[in-house]
């Protein structure tokens, strides 16, 4: 399946739940009057511009330590002088005070944090870029209000004294022949190295295009006016965008996102929901759902019944199922039916924008 990015909440990324779930008899599309709950702006000739990267010898040698890395090659080593940078992973001591006073859970000795993981509050991270290895500076932050993990500290500043130990990084093997031949079919690093190269290049362009279709939505989303959420699809779109929560928590921890919640952030799933930025993120992936319906039906996109057997038909032979029923019973028809709309409206729209490269 074609995966196509969308704006600030990727939805289609929501359907990566898309096979193993169970099968639902309903599809999400429309049966009310569209007019009432959406105003879409113009999405026809949206302009963007294309560009793609140049293969660099930092991304040729990034794909190689990732081929080499899974091959179980890397040892880490502590890098003591020079500059923190963007994407540094840093070993750090800190300790944080409030009012001149330190606070429960606010001190660390030996942390390693990556710097643009977004980990910390707001300006711990941005704070350390360009600091000294071995140096100690003082980072001016504010808590978010609300702050969940400790009320009380929610919308004041703090002061965090923080010293950067060392960054920590990988240093590999000299690529050569034999390494070459454990990594892949090639029998030289020359070969290998046109091959990564190629993949590189491969990579970009699909960048390139992603970039492409987000720019082009985000323009569509942002033309388009919300007026209101149809009931009868609310509880959908609360699921996708739950179930890409899941998804997430899953892959990086092996729990669900009510467990991590409990473990990792103190709080409930009701709690999480409550939260002004959970409903927000609901407002934005309903806006750019029905802006996909909308547009889906004005340009007469919706799948007919005989097109979507069709699709069951590609996607059964495709995927090596042994029959139509066993694809379906491995799907939720639901998202299926949604992601083959969403396809053909982004389809629509990339075909009908205009390039505008300067």
């Amino acid at each position: 399946m074609k995966k196509r990015i969308l704006s600030a909440l990727v939805l289609v990324l929501m359907l990566a739940s898309l096979f193993g779930c169970a099968k639902k008899d309903a599809r999400p599309f429309t049966t009310y009057n569209l007019d009432k709950y959406i105003t879409i702006g113009e999405y026809k000739g949206i302009e963007y511009t294309y560009k793609v990267e140049d293969v660099t010898d930092e991304a040729v040698t990034e794909y190689i330590n990732n081929a080499l890395s899974q091959k179980g090659y890397g040892e880490k080593a502590e890098v003591k002088n020079g500059t923190v940078k963007d994407g540094d992973s840093v070993n750090i001591d800190f300790v944080g005070k409030v009012d001149g006073k330190e606070f429960e859970g606010g001190s660390a000795e030996g942390y390693t944090l990556v710097i643009g993981s977004n980990t910390f509050i707001e300006g711990f991270e941005t704070g350390l870029v360009g600091a000294e290895i071995g140096s100690t500076v003082d980072l001016d932050c504010k808590f978010p209000d609300p702050y969940q993990n400790n009320p009380d500290l929610a919308g004041k500043d703090a002061v965090f004294t923080t010293t950067v130990n060392f960054v920590e990084v990988t240093e590999y093997p000299e690529l050569t022949d034999k390494l070459v031949e454990e990594l892949s079919d090639y029998k030289t690093v020359a070969e290998y190295t046109d091959f990564v190269k190629n993949a590189v290049k491969e990579q970009n362009e699909q960048d390139a295009v992603n970039k492409k279709d987000t720019d082009i939505w985000t323009a569509i989303v942002e033309k388009s006016e919300l007026i209101k959420f149809p009931e009868a699809d609310r509880q959908f779109v609360e699921d996708l965008v739950l179930d890409n929560y899941n998804t997430v928590a899953n892959e990086q921890l092996g729990v669900d996102w009510e467990t991590y919640l409990k473990n990792y952030e103190n709080m409930t799933l009701d709690e999480f929901k409550a939260q002004d930025s959970y409903k927000q993120e609901i407002d934005a992936v309903a806006k750019e759902y029905l802006t996909i319906m909308a547009i889906a039906e004005d340009q007469d996109l919706v799948l007919s019944e005989e097109d979507y057997q069709k699709e069951i038909d590609n996607y059964t032979k495709q995927g090596g199922y042994a029959s139509r029923e066993k694809f379906l019973e491995s799907i939720d028809e639901d998202k299926f039916y949604l992601s083959l709309v969403i396809n053909r409206v982004m389809d629509f729209v990339s075909d009908n924008a205009v390039e505008v490269n300067k």
